[in-house]
């Protein structure tokens, strides 16, 4: 099955246009898919020829933003298809759609991002510093460029969401994220609707009738949310207070079969952001994190956690192996002792 794509910083993408709270958020923008083509690291997967196929179940992550040059790559689960090999070099791509739950606020974004073939950008890609399945932490280099150019797709549309998503590349063949409504306008989409994304066609060539359907939300009853102070510049807001001594144990409601439970901890110095990332099949309602991964953020200020519900579905267009993401996320600050 194809890997779903996901490079470390959509949070930080979302944060610098004004969308999050505060803080060095998550997912460090992957700069058109570029630093993820062909990478294994970026969940340079290819599809199965056999087209569309959805989730179920935890997966290994990885998935991507094209808006900032910041290139930057998860290295999670999600083994490459023999298939690639067998149909020679392959793109990624991706379509997202985001719907962000902040405390006091709730905001929509939709992404989208395609990339050649391409070796590896020097110094671009996250380095896996400990693997624990299905959770990963991984180190990711802040402030570096990448240089191979995306693939255009055309215009791409979204339809069965709560707007009208329509997203057309720039010169430079790179997708302007797109902000749904005001900052608070609410969800992107509506649990259970079936979104289906098409694109005119360009470099990458056209596609249409590509569905996946929105997750019910997925939120967490354990650990408990309460006030945090996590070393922000600003007032205290709700969010987890972690022993890193013990395992982190997670119970959840919502979530159903072929849905993705997703927690997640990220943290930046001035040159690398460190990056814990669990996923769960989200009808088990429970999974434990190992202290071994949480350690690293013990006494670490301005950490974020994401924790919510994702399903994808992949496909081909052409030669390029695309996913279609809904994802419902639960945002905020975490400290950890």
């Amino acid at each position: 099955m194809a890997a779903r794509v996901h490079c470390a910083q959509i949070w930080t993408t979302l944060r610098d246009a004004g969308r999050s709270r505060v803080g060095p958020l998550a997912l460090v923008s992957c700069a058109a898919l570029v630093a993820c083509a062909a990478l294994v690291a970026c969940g340079g997967s290819s599809g199965n020829g056999a087209g569309k196929q959805e989730a179920d179940g935890a997966v290994g992550s990885d998935d991507a933003n094209t808006v900032a040059q910041d290139a930057t790559a998860d290295a999670s689960g999600g083994a490459q298809d023999a298939t690639a090999s067998d149909a020679g070099a392959q793109g990624t791509g991706y379509i997202e759609l985001i719907t962000q739950i902040f405390p006091g606020h709730v905001a929509g974004t939709a992404l989208a991002g395609f990339s050649p073939p391409a070796t590896t950008d020097a110094g671009t890609a996250c380095t896996t510093t400990l693997s624990m399945p299905p959770c990963t932490l991984s180190a990711c280099p802040l402030n570096v460029t990448a240089t191979t150019p995306p693939s255009p797709a055309g215009t791409v549309t979204v339809t069965g969401a709560d707007f009208a998503i329509s997203m057309t590349p720039g010169d430079s063949g790179v997708y302007e994220l797109q902000h749904v409504g005001s900052v608070d306008a609410g969800r992107i989409f509506e649990p259970g609707a079936v979104l289906v994304a098409s694109a005119s066609g360009a470099v990458v060539p056209a596609f249409s009738g590509e569905q996946v359907v929105g997750p019910s939300d997925v939120v967490l009853t354990r650990p408990a949310i309460g006030p945090v102070d996590s070393g922000a510049d600003s007032a205290p807001a709700s969010g987890y207070t972690i022993d890193t001594s013990v395992d982190l144990q997670l119970t959840w409601t919502g979530g159903e079969a072929g849905t993705t439970a997703i927690v997640e901890f990220f943290s930046e110095s001035a040159t690398v952001q460190t990056v814990m990332e669990c996923t769960f099949d989200a009808t088990v309602h429970q999974a434990t994190i190992p202290k071994e991964v949480i350690a690293t953020f013990a006494g670490v200020a301005n950490v974020e956690y994401v924790a919510g519900a994702f399903r994808f579905t992949s496909f081909q267009a052409g030669t390029f192996a695309t996913t279609l993401e809904a994802f419902t996320a639960y945002e905020g600050p975490a400290a950890f002792f």
